[in-house]
């Protein structure tokens, strides 16, 4: 008796949907080909308590480097311009921060390459608090203020810059104070040693849910980005020199596989298993709003390589 023979295509899709199951796909042998040239590196990070950096924590704390044969040594740093300089004198070898460092690297001579975007939207903003509340109206009225940024040369700083210029002020024309992005940011704008702040959250969401703040100007949203710049503006990224990209490709593209894990098909974790290493990150304080926060805007959250 004669048996039909599946044909070429029915086989090679009958194992395709059995391969996951046997761990064919990602087996160390195949692996193996594109095993990273430097399996330790440094990366320095200009808020890591932070949700701009939530998918670098999320990599870590779900040992998605682990997977693809890196150890990750994450360098906290106040803000996006003292992880730069870290970068730029041999402590770390690539950083993450905002996309914008790469452009103004180039300007400085220093070549350096974003190949993974942690985020679709730029996530800052700008309010007013403190003694400069009750009787603000206009974003001129910021005109020899005290303005808290996450630090100098940050992304913070910059984009207060932007919001400030539009409304007709100089740079100048204010006092930058850097407080960084953790608790000690609230507490500056709540003693009243600055009269606004550029900042991220969860200290935004923070001073919002305690009516401590009044935003003036927001980059969460993706709608909200398009009206402020315009058009499309990428918000954190990882980075490197380029000679770095070019010596260590498996390195990169190890990195590059991590972080883009929890938005690929293969490894999606559900929401409840996104939020779980927050206590365990250093946003421990705040991990109830951090995971709130995360479940309202996750769509400004998916790295790309």
């Amino acid at each position: 008796m004669l048996t039909a023979c599946p044909s070429p295509d029915l086989q090679r899709r009958r194992w395709l949907a059995a391969a996951p199951a046997l761990g064919l796909l990602a087996s160390p042998a195949l692996r193996a080909q594109t095993r990273p040239e430097r399996p330790r590196v440094t990366v320095a990070v200009g808020g890591l308590a932070t949700l701009y950096y939530l998918p670098l924590t999320l990599a870590q704390q779900l040992h998605y480097f682990d997977d693809e044969g890196l150890s990750v040594d994450l360098q906290d740093h106040p803000g996006g311009g003292p992880a730069e300089q870290a970068m730029v004198s041999g402590h770390a070898d690539l950083v993450a921060g905002a996309y914008e460092h790469t452009v103004i690297l180039r300007q400085r001579g220093i070549n350096c390459r974003a190949f993974t975007l942690l985020g679709r939207a730029p996530q800052a903003v700008l309010g007013v608090g403190g003694p400069a509340l009750p009787e603000f109206r206009d974003a001129r009225q910021l005109r020899g203020q005290r303005i808290g940024i996450s630090a100098a040369d940050s992304a913070t700083q910059w984009f207060a810059r932007l919001v400030l210029a539009r409304a007709g002020v100089r740079a100048d024309e204010v006092s930058w104070v850097g407080v960084g992005t953790g608790a000690a940011a609230a507490a500056a704008l709540q003693e009243g040693r600055i009269g606004a702040i550029a900042s991220v959250d969860p200290v935004i969401s923070q001073l919002e849910f305690r009516a401590q703040i009044r935003v003036i100007a927001d980059a969460r949203s993706l709608r909200s980005t398009q009206q402020l710049y315009g058009g499309p503006m990428p918000g954190g990224c990882l980075y490197a020199p380029q000679g770095f990209i070019v010596r260590y490709p498996n390195t990169v593209q190890a990195l590059a596989n991590a972080l883009c894990a929890p938005s690929s098909g293969c490894r999606r974790p559900a929401p409840a298993t996104s939020c779980a290493p927050c206590p365990k990150a250093p946003c421990r304080a705040t991990a109830r709003s951090t995971c709130r926060r995360w479940t309202r805007c996750a769509r400004r959250f998916r790295p790309t390589a």
